[in-house]
């Protein structure tokens, strides 16, 4: 690949992780104006988790190539879900209330994942 057409693929992975990332901190504002920001962010941060293992496992058979990662996994993803959101609430937390709240955000997330993965492993054995 030549130096101006290596440029003009990272200025598009640019271009579309900032597209994702918008879309998903939108996403992930208007979830936690539902609820609580305790419950709306353990909702984003399972449900992304689910939708990272689903697009994960699908990347992996080859249905998604760089530009998808860069729009859905590294943006999307990236802003949708958040690790910093999930700081700040369990230090604001008594510290029981933080430490079940992180036991269940990463036993969730962690569920969601192999969900996710499960399913597209279902969809593709069933094909």
């Amino acid at each position: 690949m030549t130096t101006q057409a290596h440029v003009r693929e990272e200025l598009i992975a640019l271009l579309l992780i900032a597209v994702g990332g918008f879309s998903g901190s939108v996403l992930h504002f208007w979830i936690n104006g539902i609820g609580t920001s305790l419950t709306g962010t353990l909702i984003v941060n399972t449900l992304g988790s689910l939708l990272l293992g689903i697009f994960m496992y699908e990347t992996t058979i080859g249905r998604f190539g760089r530009r998808s990662r860069m729009l859905f996994g590294v943006g999307f993803l990236g802003a949708f879900t958040t690790f910093s959101g999930l700081a700040l609430i369990a230090v604001q937390e008594p510290p029981v209330t933080a430490v079940l709240y992180l036991a269940a955000t990463l036993a969730l997330g962690l569920c969601a994942v192999l969900a996710g993965r499960t399913i597209v492993y279902r969809i593709h054995r069933g094909a």
